[in-house]
């Protein structure tokens, strides 16, 4: 179980870095891909706050446990997580742009 939660949470840490990289220094419109032009639409300082509570949480996520120092921080961390993802789903349902993911 304990190998399982490292796998998940090392994801998640990947997946929310990649995401904070793209919120602090977003390509161009051409280069984006076409579900995450709202990375643009955002307002400057929104996505900025965004990507660094990402960057942080997915540092959080990983690093407390590894050094085992302050390990309430990774709990605190994937809250935090929650709580800026249940802003994410009211932001793109107040503006009606639900990203779609083709497979």
């Amino acid at each position: 179980m304990n190998i399982v939660a490292w796998v998940l949470q090392g994801l998640l840490a990947a997946v929310f870095l990649f995401h904070a990289r793209l919120s602090l220094m977003p390509p161009t419109r051409e280069r984006l891909n076409e579900g995450m032009w709202y990375i643009l639409d955002m307002p400057p300082s929104l996505r900025v706050f965004a990507g660094v509570t990402e960057g942080l949480a997915a540092f959080g996520l990983i690093a407390p446990q590894l050094v085992g120092v302050a390990t309430w921080l990774t709990p605190a961390a994937a809250w935090g997580l929650v709580l800026l993802m249940l802003g994410a789903i009211v932001l793109h349902l107040r503006r009606r742009r639900i990203p779609e993911h083709r497979i």
